[in-house]
């Protein structure tokens, strides 16, 4: 039975005990009052328990939110700092490359400019013994003319290869003067790029 029934029975008992007529004795409606007083005392003390009880638990689930939140907090502002700290680095590293580039740029054209200097003959041995990729960054940095005659020079088939590795997928010339060059003008010399 809960509080509240408990609680109306007392009531209806109380309200019946007052209207009835004075055939009940006086003393055993004392008594009857006094047990009412008491159980009603103890209900309200259980009930007063129960509610103690439900509010150190409500104030134990606010300690754990208000830890879980200042957690979460710590996380959060811990993530923050490793994500400026990694994109500090991102930075770093991009403007590092960027100089290499430039860097690895620089030593591309010396590189163009010496090999445009020798005769196409020599500068084709040589650059036939490179990396293909360097070899094609270097014959498309020369002028020209001095990159028709060097892939003139050079074996058929690796012609052929830094032709195609001169000029992108898109079809889009690495250089612009060799592009003309290896597109093939009449008396060139230049190999023709598929």
């Amino acid at each position: 039975m809960s509080w509240s029934e408990r609680a109306c029975r007392r009531l209806l008992v109380a309200a019946l005990l007052a209207a009835a007529p004075a055939a009940v004795p006086r003393a055993a409606a004392d008594d009857a009052l006094q047990r009412q007083r008491t159980e009603a005392e103890r209900d309200a003390a259980a009930l007063l328990g129960q509610l103690r009880a439900e509010g150190e638990a409500l104030a134990r689930r606010e300690r754990l939110v208000r830890e879980r939140e200042q957690t979460g907090k710590a996380a959060q502002h811990e993530t923050e700092r490793r994500l400026a700290e990694l994109e500090s680095l991102r930075v770093a590293i991009d403007e590092r490359l960027e100089r290499l580039a430039a860097a690895t740029d620089e030593r591309v054209a010396r590189l163009a400019d010496l090999y445009g200097r020798m005769p196409a003959d020599r500068a084709a041995v040589i650059l036939a013994t490179l990396d293909p990729d360097l070899a094609a960054r270097i014959v498309g940095r020369m002028r020209r003319s001095r990159a028709g005659a060097v892939l003139a020079a050079l074996p058929p088939a690796r012609a052929a290869e830094l032709s195609r590795r001169i000029v992108r997928p898109g079809g889009e010339a690495l250089a612009p003067p060799l592009a003309s060059a290896a597109r093939g003008r009449p008396g060139s010399g230049a190999a023709s790029v598929p």
